[in-house]
């Protein structure tokens, strides 16, 4: 009985396996090309990479860190954002990698989810829009419903609340100059493109296809690279000024915490600098929502 239960284990081995009894050979040789891309784009961008690797060890660093030094009953709006911003880390960490692999849009599209957390946390805190009043108003129409349309009641309800985090943060009603808001609109508008990848895709590869010369892995593009770059080190900028909220009593963690919160900022100024300096309308926009709609402390108002 053992032996027919696992019958297809050995009918797997005996049609994939070479001669080193080795399955899904070709899959050695992909890790190799993803290595391959990740060693290009590391060295090439040095400065970028160091960013963001710095980047997720301070968000780590933060949020294990207010935990441990945070009873859970206190700071009920930061736990708020601690449960949004959790997944958001294992999110922004994935899209990281998968961009390292070569594909760019599909990375890109990870990103959403991130930026649009921390425009809801970012409203919450400069407007008077209430993030936590908005849920247990989602949360109380949920438990009175049928269960057949409770996922319509949370879709509808988060997508309401998004988009009004979205014209106070950024919009009509963020009180941005008009340019500015022009600038983030296009910036934005590749993210979430891709989130609905097939037409890019098809757009990208139908031609390809008819010529038989569609390749299977990632090819270097270099302007798909440079979008990536862009809206990571944007969203990557904002996230770090969200996650400055978790210090305590606007006291710093450490002196260490202190001073990886000042070069983290400053790094990150220094990559968007470098949209503006190019002469690109998006670098002077993304600069004033900084200032704007990202400032919540003295900390970072002396950075």
């Amino acid at each position: 009985m053992t032996d027919d239960k696992f019958i297809w284990q050995k009918r797997l081995s005996e049609a994939f396996s070479d001669e080193e009894n080795v399955i899904g050979r070709s899959i050695l040789s992909m890790q190799e090309i993803d290595r391959a891309n990740q060693k290009r784009i590391t060295e090439k961008y040095m400065g970028y990479d160091q960013t963001i690797h710095a980047f997720i060890e301070y968000w780590f660093q933060t949020l294990t860190g207010f935990q441990v030094l945070r009873p859970a009953s206190e700071d009920k709006h930061l736990l708020l954002y601690l449960s949004v911003l959790g997944p958001c880390f294992g999110r922004f960490r994935q899209s990281w990698e998968v961009f390292l692999t070569g594909h760019y849009l599909d990375a890109i599209s990870m990103l959403r989810a991130v930026y649009q957390t921390v425009i809801v946390i970012a409203a919450d805190q400069t407007s008077n829009f209430c993030f936590r009043e908005q849920v247990e108003k989602i949360c109380s129409v949920l438990g009175q419903s049928e269960e057949e349309k409770r996922s319509k009641i949370i879709h509808s309800g988060f997508v309401s609340l998004e988009r009004e985090a979205n014209r106070l943060v950024v919009g009509d009603k963020s009180e941005l100059r008009q340019s500015s808001i022009e600038s983030l609109e296009k910036f934005l508008r590749i993210m979430h493109k891709t989130v609905h990848p097939l037409n890019l895709h098809i757009g990208l590869n139908f031609k390809s296809a008819i010529q038989k010369q569609l390749p299977l892995f990632p090819e270097p593009d270099e302007e798909q690279l440079s979008q990536y770059m862009n809206n990571s080190a944007f969203i990557g900028w904002m996230t770090m000024r969200i996650i400055t909220l978790f210090n305590l009593q606007d006291q710093p963690f450490s002196d260490d915490w202190l001073k990886m919160t000042k070069a983290l900022d400053g790094a990150f100024k220094t990559l968007v600098t470098g949209f503006a300096d190019l002469g690109k309308p998006i670098g002077e926009a993304i600069l004033e929502l900084i200032v704007m709609k990202f400032t919540f402390n003295s900390l970072m108002k002396e950075t």
